[in-house]
């Protein structure tokens, strides 16, 4: 495909406005650039043949998505803050590609898979996933419990949550998809015998309801599987402190609940749970290009400049330094997240 806009390492701001659709399969995406506007951007996206550094080796892998697409991303599509309503976006296919390319990256596909394990799924199990999004784990998940199991996702998008039940993938008796808040699940007690919950408790303001939800929602002796990020450990990279700080603490300040990470175990034993247990993993990314899709660094860099927290000028010289350091093996942008898994006490 056509690359449609120039690449932003070159510059701040796109050419002059161009508007244009992408049909690719079952995405479309609508490409606009706009000429010195801070509030619009466009970014490249290639979610096929791109790598990333897992688990702080230099191993390389490849994804498995083979397309790439030219995103619209505004201020009302950045990731920190547009995950907590995305049906109020002007564009949230952004936010379902988002999913799309955290889900082909090696450290998401291992995390997910060791969510699973803590669950301990088996044929006849009923699950609910909170914040189910476009229905990856949902899916994936329905392989581990049928033929007699039960999965029921849940999203408060509805968007996602259609995107979700047009999937081609999905087994035939075993998938629910429901449209709900995370803080007032529609179930009965006791309904179900293991709850997940992934990366969807930094976005919610009082994250201990949606915990408490579930835990109602949980048959006694069930499982509970959250996974979350701790962003006051997010960290790039640079010689340049003073603009590294801004970027990375503008990015952490735009989440509703930035440390819920560090604070799964204590929620989890306020709520009631036992045998809670902890497992922190560190996300490390070492090229600027997936480290920017992933945490928007370049539309960040741009909020920091409309807000006149730095210069155009030194946010151009940032943004060549990162891209000088992954040319030369240096770049590393890191990040902690915890699982948290609990069990809910017998009756």
């Amino acid at each position: 495909m056509a690359q449609l806009s120039q690449d932003l390492g070159a510059g701040w701001f796109s050419d002059p406005r161009t508007t244009r659709t992408v049909d690719e399969g079952r995405h479309k995406a609508t490409a606009i650039t706009a000429r010195d506007d801070p509030l619009i951007v466009t970014l490249r996206l290639v979610i096929g043949q791109q790598s990333a550094c897992r688990w702080g080796s230099r191993n390389h892998r490849k994804s498995s998505y083979a397309s790439e697409r030219i995103l619209l991303l505004m201020d009302d599509t950045y990731l920190a803050s547009g995950f907590a309503d995305v049906d109020a976006s002007s564009n949230t296919d952004a936010f379902s590609d988002c999913l799309v390319l955290l889900d082909s990256l090696p450290y998401f596909r291992e995390y997910k898979q060791h969510t699973y394990e803590l669950l301990n799924l088996s044929n006849g199990t009923s699950v609910l996933d909170v914040g189910c999004g476009v229905g990856d784990d949902v899916v994936r998940m329905a392989e581990l419990v049928s033929p007699n199991g039960r999965i029921v996702g849940v999203d408060a998008s509805a968007s996602m949550i259609e995107r979700a039940t047009a999937r081609d993938d999905l087994p035939s008796g075993l998938l629910e998809f429901r449209q709900c808040d995370a803080k007032a699940l529609p179930f009965g007690d006791s309904a179900f015998d293991r709850c997940r919950i992934d990366r969807v408790l930094q976005h919610i303001s009082e994250p201990t309801v949606s915990i408490s939800e579930m835990v109602r929602a949980l048959k006694p002796g069930g499982l509970i599987v959250a996974y979350d990020n701790d962003w006051g450990t997010f960290s790039i990279n640079s010689g340049n402190v003073e603009v590294t700080r801004i970027v990375q603490d503008l990015w952490t300040s735009s989440f509703t609940s930035p440390w819920i990470g560090r604070y799964l175990r204590p929620y989890f034993v306020q709520a009631g749970l036992a045998e809670v247990v902890i497992y922190p993993s560190n996300s490390i990314i070492c090229e600027f290009d997936i480290a920017d899709k992933v945490y928007n660094l370049r539309q960040t860099l741009r909020r920091a400049v409309g807000n006149n927290m730095i210069s155009e000028e030194e946010g151009a010289a940032w943004i060549s330094e990162l891209v000088e350091l992954t040319k030369g093996g240096g770049f590393t942008c890191a990040l902690t997240a915890y699982i948290a898994v609990g069990r809910k006490p017998p009756a």
